[in-house]
């Protein structure tokens, strides 16, 4: 079964709209129905990154991507921890009318510019988890390219055995943050000051390798288990737990606040993981960075003693430091933007509530994660 419909944002007359697409099978055939429902957004996306490789580098895309995926070997590791998710990838490339090559390397999108241009182009992501007395949290702005603006996707989708997952990601994406039925929910910042390698798991597979399970166990179990390609930090919630991991090359490193302190917050520098990258400046302040943890800090400091989801909104929407804001607002394709912003409550029936673009913007919308019926329901 396959839903696609458009939601648009009521509180500014910019926001973009939110395509729902829920897809059902094994990973192939989850795939095939993304890249059906998506093929004129996906083709145009494509597109439209070829044309950026041609601006920015100064080369023909086709030969750029040819040799980026050679350079950068993630298939063999792709193959053997996350192999129906590449059967996915495989579907999305048939259904699209793509080539392999081509939708592979849509999963690498946000690893590839900075690999490649050496430099920190989008990354401006929040995140934060809360361990509160009526239940758990994790939340975040997504910031990336301008480039991506129109293209958010919630992707809704049920494995072989009916499991549910939602995922906010754009099209031709298999995920950038999500949350399953079973409460595992997890949220992101990359962290570019960390090593990488031309192999291991990218971020897109270890994002839905973490919602494939159902529990902090097993979650974690696979976080440390798989060799990581790049430097981020995965938040990961769960109804009875919430951690904060940053994973490189290296290892993983678990940041733990002082004692007692039961919210996480988390921009775009380490805070625990000394695997820097050698040609790392450990000197550099982060000042981005800095500023916007100290906005969720002073917001959240503590669990709010209200209604947690309004409190978790207003800090995602803080434009506290005009010049190094949270909330980003859209300023043409060249530079980043909150892509959108997510909250998932993590309990016995999870609940997810999502934007299109920066939440200042546009409204949340409410998605429940349903036990049983069809594959497409829930959203409201």
């Amino acid at each position: 079964m396959v839903l696609v419909m458009a939601v648009t944002g009521v509180l500014g007359a910019e926001a973009p709209s939110l395509r729902v697409v829920a897809v059902s099978g094994a990973g192939y055939e989850r795939g095939l129905e993304h890249g059906k429902q998506l093929r004129e957004p996906i083709r145009r996306l494509v597109a439209d990154w070829k044309q950026s490789i041609r601006e920015i580098y100064g080369q023909e895309p086709d030969g750029f991507l040819t040799r980026f995926l050679k350079r950068f070997d993630y298939l063999p590791a792709v193959r053997q921890w996350t192999p129906d998710l590449l059967a996915e990838v495989r579907g999305i490339a048939a259904g699209s009318g793509m080539s392999f090559e081509d939708i592979f390397a849509l999963q690498l999108f946000n690893d590839e510019f900075w690999l490649n241009a050496g430099a920190l182009r989008g990354d401006r992501c929040s995140a934060l988890g809360i361990r509160g007395s009526s239940g758990n949290f994790v939340a975040q702005n997504m910031d990336l390219r301008g480039m991506l603006n129109g293209f958010q996707v919630v992707l809704r989708t049920r494995d072989a055995t009916g499991f549910e997952t939602l995922a906010l990601t754009h099209a031709g994406l298999i995920g950038l943050t999500g949350v399953n039925q079973a409460g595992v929910g997890v949220v992101v910042n990359a962290l570019t000051q960390l090593r990488w390698a031309g192999e291991g798991l990218p971020v897109a597979f270890v994002i839905r390798g973490l919602l494939e399970r159902k529990s902090r166990e097993d979650a974690i179990a696979f976080l440390r288990r798989v060799t990581h390609a790049t430097g981020q930090n995965y938040l990961v919630g769960t109804p009875d737990s919430v951690g904060s991991f940053e994973a490189s090359v290296g290892g993983v490193a678990e940041y733990v606040p002082r004692a007692g302190v039961p919210v996480l917050l988390h921009t775009n520098h380490p805070l625990a993981s000394t695997d820097f990258r050698p040609e790392y400046d450990r000197a550099a302040k982060e000042t981005n960075s800095v500023e916007r943890l100290n906005s969720l800090a002073s917001r959240l400091s503590k669990p709010p003693a209200g209604n947690v989801v309004d409190a978790i909104k207003q800090a995602l929407r803080a434009k506290d430091s005009p010049a190094h804001p949270v909330c980003r607002r859209f300023e043409g394709r060249q530079g980043s933007f909150t892509f959108g912003s997510v909250i998932y409550e993590l309990s016995p029936r999870p609940k997810a509530w999502v934007t299109p673009g920066p939440p200042d913007q546009s409204e949340y919308r409410e998605f429940e994660l349903l036990l049983a019926g069809p594959a497409g329901g829930g959203g409201r």
